[in-house]
């Protein structure tokens, strides 16, 4: 919600819009931070693109975020949650394959 909430702030509301797009990099900065340890910490393969893995989990906590405010069920944000966390588990194989 505050993707959308940033990205239609009026012009007269700029100063709302920032504090709202300076909220979503406080997020993908820590994603981004605790994949990169991940790495470090060979919990994911050395050469993961951390930048794009964060961005993709931000994507789907954003999704998530949309759903839930229309009203989606317990049961179907869990079954969302399922598909991100097999996307997640390919993506990891394939790196770990190369």
């Amino acid at each position: 919600l505050v993707v959308l909430s940033a990205a239609s702030c009026a012009p007269e509301h700029e100063s709302v819009r920032k504090r709202l797009a300076s909220s979503q990099r406080t997020v993908f900065e820590a994603l981004r931070r605790r994949l990169k340890r991940a790495v470090s910490e060979s919990e994911l393969p050395a050469d993961t693109d951390v930048p794009s893995l964060a961005a993709y989990c931000e994507t789907v906590l954003q999704g998530l975020s949309l759903q839930a405010h229309a009203g989606a069920t317990r049961t179907r944000l869990h079954r969302i949650v399922d598909y991100a966390m097999a996307a997640w588990d390919a993506m990891v194989a394939d790196r770990k394959q190369s």
